[in-house]
């Protein structure tokens, strides 16, 4: 027997409201789930990827932790690290900006009454009438608002302009005003007083600043910044424990430790789980291909940086993870204290032995250490050389599939993971030589300052081809790229060609105003180490654009004197206001100049120009330089007692400057380099002390001499 059709209707309403009651009783698919039964990893795949907020991911991660496998893993890890680059893309929002947004939107108001009022015409008096009123109010609001700042001097003078131009044109047009001008206006002062007073009683009793709307913004960003972090940290933790590491695949790996290097690693077992995984033992390097081999070698290179407290990336961008050659969101890494700008040379009076010099100190002298980066108060981590000897021979096997952008991450990562002494960089030169042309900008200047650090011979065929490829695009380059193309050739000992010099030349000076101090600093060391002076007109704009940038107290002291050692090395004639300026930001930064700073600042000074150097400056010199002496090497000793002969015997004032305590401690640091037989590679340098009309000072240098003498060494003139 057939179903009657309001039957069947009334079946059909049923079944929707069971499902709309059922459907409305769960929540937002984005934060709980079905129920056991009906779990679907692709589902939460995507709900992984789908993630706006850190915590959905914590949601999901705290409710299905046991069901995740090596697709979850890298999905979470990656949607945390995207996170974690949008959220300090946020926190990087200039804080003047902000400040001067503020004050714009606090008085637009204020300030447009004021303008519109003067405009009108004064002799209506009918509109003078209507505006006072709302003016007073308006001002007075205003005063109170910005009383704290002291600018309600103006806004009262105002006022007072308004209400006499009241009380003068309102005697004809109103009773009240004809008949008691005098009391109105006498009222109004009044007015003023005891508002005066109540400001006076506020600027009295002042209220703790309150965070604005933005500072919210940033803290709230902050916030989710840490907490991206710590789930992360949870999750690899989680991941590469012993129970759960043989479930992951080698790219899971990778997309873990890329996304630990982006939102930055503090746990050292945690990197050594990494290389662990990767390393001959685990077996996962033959399964991976080139870039994911890239991948590897940039984010364990950039752990291994943050573990042991090296701060930032010098200037070079860190690479994505994709095939595309843009750096990530972050943009240029800076640390404080830029190992790059250190002069691995100090300048020396002897121009034919300068070069030699200069190699000396780059095998001998210490690297400048500074506060700002310095190495973790933990033990530093050391990788496997087994697992580095792997990497190595897994990049030789695959080089002929490696993209431009796979490279140049591969000789980034290579650089910072100290990778020198090894044939990976031959074939490495065999194989990128053809493909520099597909290069772009930016990766063809990352891989001249790779080289650069690593100090690398390059080969003339490679120089060549590199050359003609990066010549064309140096006039789009930014100053930062410049500044690694230039100091990375100059550092390899390569000379560019004429016409790559002359792009270099044109770009740099179009971007001088657009340089930073740092990238001014580097271009006159690399033009130092390449020998080339600029012409006067590419001088005269770097004198303009660089004077009261380096002059200022912010300026780091190894960008400051690099530019002097620079100018000492390339015969340049500075204007001697631009060199009395940097005499004095040396002389106001001693105390926190290192042993190379300090020497190679007295060289340069000496070098340049021996009689603009003042009495106090040599006193604040000498008062810097005495507690570091037993920290200089034998050449910095050399040419600190060089620099100082030649202002002997210049100023006559310098026998009673050099006092006696300075001398006992250079002597004490010269016995010291002679009991460790280190004078051997300066003696020439060293015995020029004897031209100082000081006993305690030719004692040191007569001990050189001797020790000299005794090794049966050349030595300079006594």
């Amino acid at each position: 027997m057939p179903t009657p059709l309001h039957s069947r209707c009334r079946r059909g309403r049923r079944r929707r409201r069971r499902s709309s009651s059922s459907s409305s009783t769960g929540s937002d698919p984005g934060h709980q789930w079905p129920a056991q039964h009906q779990f679907q990893p692709r589902l939460l795949t995507a709900h992984l990827m789908q993630a706006e907020q850190v915590g959905q991911l914590q949601q999901l991660w705290q409710q299905h932790q046991p069901d995740f496998n090596a697709v979850h893993f890298s999905a979470l890890m990656h949607q945390l690290s995207v996170l974690h680059r949008a959220a300090a893309a946020g926190v990087k929002q200039p804080v003047q900006q902000q400040q001067e947004q503020q004050k714009q939107q606090q008085q637009p108001m204020v300030r447009s009454r004021r303008v519109w009022l003067r405009q009108q015409p004064t002799d209506e008096a009918a509109a003078v009438e209507r505006q006072v009123p709302a003016t007073v109010a308006v001002v007075a609001a205003a005063s109170a608002a910005v009383s704290c700042d002291k600018q309600y001097t103006a806004l009262e003078d105002e006022l007072l302009h308004l209400v006499e131009a009241y009380g003068s044109r309102g005697n004809s047009y109103s009773v009240y005003h004809q008949a008691e001008p005098a009391q109105q206006l006498q009222g109004q002062k009044q007015q003023q007083q005891q508002q005066q007073q109540q400001q006076q009683q506020q600027l009295q009793l002042k209220r703790p600043p309150q965070p604005s709307s933005w500072q919210w913004e940033q803290q709230k960003v902050r916030r989710q910044q840490q907490a991206a972090q710590q789930l992360a940290h949870a999750v690899a933790a989680y991941a590469l424990s012993p129970g759960t590491r043989q479930q992951l695949d080698a790219r899971a790996v990778v997309m873990i430790s890329h996304a630990l290097a982006l939102v930055g690693l503090r746990d050292q077992q945690l990197l050594a789980s990494i290389v662990q995984a990767t390393g001959p033992e685990g077996g996962l390097l033959q399964q991976l291909d080139a870039q994911q081999l890239c991948n590897l070698i940039w984010s364990v290179a950039v752990c291994v940086d943050a573990v042991n407290g090296v701060a930032g990336a010098d200037m070079v961008p860190d690479f994505s993870p994709s095939g595309s050659s843009s750096s990530k969101p972050g943009g240029w890494a800076r640390a404080g204290s830029s190992k790059l700008a250190k002069a691995q040379g100090t300048s020396g009076s002897g121009g034919t032995q300068q070069q030699q010099q200069q190699q000396q100190q780059q095998q001998q002298a210490p690297m400048a250490s500074t506060s700002s980066s310095g190495s973790s108060s933990l033990q530093q981590y050391e990788l496997p050389q087994a697992w580095l000897h792997g990497v190595a021979r897994a990049f030789r096997y695959k080089l002929s599939d490696y993209s431009s952008a796979g490279l140049t991450m591969a000789v980034w990562g290579f650089c910072r993971l100290r990778l020198m002494r090894c044939n990976w960089l031959r074939d490495f030169f065999a194989h990128s030589g053809g493909k520099l042309g597909q290069f772009s900008r930016q990766e063809l200047a990352v891989v001249a300052y790779a080289l650069g650090k690593l100090k690398a011979e390059i080969p003339a065929a490679w120089l060549s081809r590199y050359l003609a490829a990066s010549t064309e695009g140096l006039t789009q380059l930014r100053p930062q790229e410049l500044s690694m193309s230039l100091w990375g050739l100059a550092t390899c000992g390569a000379q560019p060609h004429k016409a790559w010099l002359m792009a270099w030349f044109l770009s740099s000076r179009a971007s001088m105003e657009r340089a930073s101090t740092q990238d001014l600093s580097l271009w006159l060391y690399s033009l130092a180490l390449l020998h080339i002076t600029p012409s006067p007109l590419w001088c005269t704009s770097y004198v303009e654009a660089s004077y009261s940038r380096l002059t200022a107290r912010s300026t780091h002291p190894q960008e400051l004197v690099n530019v002097m050692w620079a100018i000492s090395c390339m015969g340049w004639s500075p204007p001697m206001l631009y060199w009395r300026g940097l005499l004095d930001a040396a002389r106001s930064s001693f105390g926190r100049f290192n042993a190379q700073d300090l020497a190679n600042c007295i060289s340069s000074a000496t070098a340049v120009d021996v009689s603009s150097i003042p009495r106090p400056w040599l006193a604040a010199f000498l008062q810097a330089s005495e507690p570091k002496l037993l920290s200089f090497s034998p050449l910095q000793l050399a040419h600190t007692i060089t620099a100082l002969a030649a202002i002997d015997r210049a100023h006559d004032w310098a026998a009673t400057c050099i006092h006696a305590a300075w001398q006992e401690a250079f002597v004490q640091a010269a016995t010291c380099q002679l009991a460790a037989r280190r004078w051997a590679c300066t003696p020439h340098m060293a015995c020029r002390a004897c031209s100082l009309r000081h006993r305690r000072a030719c004692v040191a240098s007569s001990a050189v001499w001797a020790h000299c003498q005794a090794a049966a060494l050349p030595a300079g003139p006594a």
